[in-house]
Parts: C-alpha cells; sequence; structure tokens
C-alpha cells in the first residue's frame, strides 16, 4: 500500500471542520448564522501566518506555548484538530487563551501528520523537543513553508466558520 501525501490545503479544511465540530459540541455559542462566538480563535487564525512569515517557526512555536495558560489545552487542540472526540473544556472555556492553543496545536497536528515528530507525551514538550532537535535548518525551512500553507489555509476557515472579531 502507497502511502498518501501529505495535502496542506486538504489537511488544513479537515482540521478546521473538526474544530468547529468540537466547538459547536462544546460550551462555545453558535450564532444564528451558524458561526462560532470565538474572537480569540478569529484574531489568532488571522495573526499567525504573518507572525510565522516574518519570525520563523521556532518563536512563533515558543509564542503560542507562553501565551496559552494551560497545556493541556494545547493537547486538546491537537486531539480535536486531529478529529479525536473528548472533552474540550480547556479548549472552549477561554475563547481568547484558547486561540493561542489552537495554532500551537496545529503545528503540532501537522508535525504528527507528515510524520516529522511522533507524539510522546503532552504535546507542548514533544512539540518543543521536536523542533529544536531534529531540524537542521534547510528541513526547518521547508516545514516552515508548509505550515505556513496550513495556516493560510486554515485562517480562510476560521473567517468562515467563526464570527468576526
Amino acid at each position: 500500500m502507497v502511502a498518501q501525501a501529505y495535502d496542506p490545503v486538504e489537511a488544513a479544511a479537515r482540521y478546521a471542520i473538526n474544530l468547529y465540530e468540537a466547538l459547536k459540541l462544546s460550551n462555545v455559542n453558535v450564532k444564528e448564522n451558524c458561526r462560532l462566538e470565538a474572537p480569540g480563535l478569529y484574531t489568532r487564525a488571522r495573526q499567525f501566518p504573518s507572525l510565522l512569515a516574518q519570525a520563523g517557526l521556532l518563536p512563533v512555536t515558543a509564542f503560542a506555548l507562553a501565551k496559552t495558560e494551560d497545556l493541556k489545552a494545547v493537547d486538546q487542540a491537537f486531539q480535536v484538530l486531529g478529529g479525536q472526540q473528548g472533552n474540550y473544556k480547556e479548549l472552549s472555556s477561554d475563547s481568547i487563551k484558547s486561540g493561542y492553543a489552537v495554532m500551537a496545536g496545529l503545528i503540532a497536528r501537522v508535525l504528527a501528520d507528515t510524520g516529522k515528530c511522533q507524539q510522546q507525551g503532552p504535546v507542548a514538550i514533544w512539540l518543543s523537543k521536536c523542533l529544536t532537535s531534529q531540524f537542521k535548518s534547510r528541513e526547518l525551512l521547508l516545514l516552515e513553508s508548509l505550515i505556513l500553507i496550513v495556516m493560510q489555509e486554515f485562517k480562510k476557515y476560521v473567517e468562515a466558520f467563526v464570527e468576526k472579531a
């Protein structure tokens, strides 16, 4: 059986749909127009592609993790983006701070789904270890390009599914 290539455009759509469905089942308010009320997610999804392009993958990942108060939310975002069902309490309780967790979870999800790193233990820890130890500068640049495509496409879906902040 041939392994299917990772399509960043298709993956971003899948991640966004998984997130929308999970948040809809949690305590996030759904407006009459079927858009979620999650201003933090909306703002972060719009902000992170340009941050990544300007600062690079390691600083952006560190920033997202630093701004996430409860690192369990990064684990939850990682699981939700991958389509796993679970308890979304930390992810949905404070939409301002959970936007950072979602963006960190998105980076981790891409690494896991492309086979660049295998998840072991808390997502924030393995994500940091993976990015700082396994990639040479050229590989990191290629990975940044891939994640940037995912983030740009993910942003479009968030703008469609989430009420404008």
